[in-house]
């Protein structure tokens, strides 16, 4: 009986439905059980070790289930880890974060803060316009920009899912904020 047993196991074992450490256990509980029969210690049947289909059924459930929740966090990590528009816009338009220049930290707001006739220290016009082009600004929000002067103060734009605000003085230059979502 021990033989047929442990045939049993040896089987399972190598149709994958029960594991080394598996295996290892239910021999000890075999050979456990054909030790207490022959001592007549236990009047028990030896247990039957045949698989039941709950067993498999709940290993395949698992099994999916864990591969479902590693395709999710794979999908989401690529989602969460692509740059945004704007990230991508600053790094095309060579732009360096610092007391003119600010992106949020999470790439869906900048600052511009733009050269004036008395501020020398700002961003220039061509790369506030070059962030502004690689965001495909509409010829109209563009137009815009070219007709404001000093005394119309803020004023705003939108397109596809970007907003901008700006205002402009000869003096502190054309200061722009743009935002994405």
């Amino acid at each position: 009986m021990e033989n047929d047993s442990i045939k049993k196991l040896e089987e399972l074992l190598n149709d994958g439905i029960l594991s080394q450490e598996e295996f290892e256990s239910k021999k000890a509980e075999v050979l456990n059980n054909e030790n207490l029969k022959e001592n007549n210690i236990s009047g028990e049947k030896p247990n039957d070790f045949e698989p039941s289909k709950e067993k498999s059924e709940k290993k395949s459930k698992n099994l999916i289930i864990g591969v479902l929740l590693i395709s999710v966090a794979v999908v989401g990590y690529i989602f969460l880890s692509q740059p945004t528009k704007i990230e991508l816009a600053f790094e095309e338009c060579s732009l360096l974060e610092g007391l003119n220049v600010g992106l949020d930290s999470d790439g869906k707001g900048l600052f511009l803060d733009g050269k004036g006739e008395e501020d020398y220290s700002g961003v220039s016009f061509y790369k506030q316009m070059c962030v502004l082009e690689e965001l495909e600004m509409p010829s109209t929000v563009e137009n815009k920009l070219y007709n404001t002067n000093s005394l119309m103060g803020v004023r705003s734009a939108e397109w596809d899912d970007i907003s901008i605000e700006w205002s402009y003085h000869p003096d502190s230059g054309f200061n722009l904020t743009i935002n994405e979502g």
